[in-house]
């Protein structure tokens, strides 16, 4: 099943039934959209994130909707990240002067890809040498980076 252009024109609150059961049957189905409110707007927010849960290729491409880029980077998950710093401070009391070292460390789960980071990629045109970017995920695949998703770029000629 193909859905062309703006998918929440076309969709119903029973696509996220049909996508749990169509798998078994090889179906392959391609929802279009620009922005995730327009699906909730159509379907309400719940169905909007069962469809999601069942579609498992997702692609991303430049989008200003912070609600979007936020749920992409969601999907994409957080890892942990850890956070170095060092300081160095000199005391001079009148005699000898010291220096303090110091090295700290922290750690804390984030985006592996911030939302802002969907803004930023190339939409093509003249502006862009004719190069759309995007980011795809596939749940239960590691890309040759070793993460869950890949930044690649399109070419708009032929």
């Amino acid at each position: 099943m193909i859905v062309g252009g703006q998918s929440q024109h076309f969709i119903t609150r029973y696509d996220a039934v049909f996508q749990m059961t169509s798998r078994s049957a090889r179906v392959a189905t391609v929802h279009l959209t620009q922005s995730l409110p327009a699906l909730h707007a159509a379907i309400g927010r719940n169905e909007t994130d069962s469809l999601l849960a069942n579609l498992a290729t997702r692609i991303w491409h430049r989008n200003s909707c912070t609600v979007t880029n936020t749920a992409a980077a969601d999907t994409i998950a957080r890892s942990r990240q850890l956070r170095f710093s060092t300081g160095m401070s000199t005391t001079d009391d009148g005699g000898d002067p010291r220096i303090s070292r110091t090295l700290s460390g922290s750690e804390s789960v984030e985006h592996q890809l911030l939302p802002i980071e969907f803004q930023t990629l190339a939409s093509g045109g003249p502006e862009h040498d004719h190069i759309v970017e995007a980011i795809v995920y596939q749940s239960g695949r590691l890309w040759s980076t070793g993460r869950s998703f890949i930044k690649t770029a399109f070419s708009q000629q032929t």
